[in-house]
């Protein structure tokens, strides 16, 4: 059985000089403007931030002085930008995590090519295997962590806590990698030193999160 449903009728007795029988029929309503947030807006400011974070990368590895030379290059830090970029972004998580993916991809070909610009390495680091890895490892973990900074936007407080704990998290992973790396478990200084800054970095993450899922009024979700 079909359903069909016609456009309503309004009747307007001035025009149809008081017969209703010359109904007029009314203009079909315009269409819903479409939504001012579209995935352009979060890529756009992941590509703008994947070339910040290749450079300002690349710089701070090469002038800061050990331990902190480790931590400009720590994947960590790489992490939790696809955590702020997701928390930026407000999108649908499809867009936020395609900005996350955007972000970290355009960040490692931003500090290769950088590498062979400004330090004069091999043009062949822009395709080498080590280049390789870290374009696969942006993938998963910029969606990733995108999609996690988006929900510290989440009504349900369980969700937010979860979403800053996580973001939180990946330091303390990376710190304890740094600490059991060297056979027999024995790390430099440096990396001792990297580790322990880490896990002074994941307490502060925590803090500044988890305080602003309790002071924050959560958005509607999407």
């Amino acid at each position: 059985m079909w359903l069909e449903v016609s456009t309503p009728i309004i009747v307007d007795m001035n025009e149809t000089d008081g017969d209703p029988s010359r109904s007029v029929a009314a203009p079909h309503s315009a269409a819903a403007p479409l939504p001012s947030h579209t995935i352009a807006h979060p890529l756009v400011g992941a590509i703008l931030g994947g070339v910040l974070l290749g450079l300002s990368d690349l710089l701070a590895q090469n002038t800061l002085p050990y331990p902190w030379a480790n931590l400009a290059n720590s994947a960590a830090v790489w992490a939790l930008g696809a955590f702020v970029i997701g928390a930026w972004s407000r999108g649908r998580l499809r867009s936020t995590a395609a900005a996350g993916m955007v972000l970290l991809l355009v960040a490692v070909e931003t500090y290769y090519i950088a590498a062979v610009a400004f330090l004069h390495d091999s043009v062949t680091a822009l395709w080498s295997e080590t280049t390789a890895l870290w374009l696969v490892l942006a993938v998963f973990v910029g969606q990733i962590f995108a999609v996690a900074g988006s929900l510290i936007h989440s009504r349900r407080p369980g969700i937010r806590f979860a979403a800053a704990g996580f973001a939180g998290s990946i330091f303390i992973v990376e710190a304890i990698a740094r600490l059991t790396r060297s056979p027999g478990g024995n790390s430099s200084g440096h990396e001792i030193h990297t580790a322990l800054i880490e896990i002074a970095l994941a307490v502060v993450v925590w803090l500044v999160l988890l305080a602003a899922t309790l002071t924050r009024r959560a958005r509607p979700e999407s």
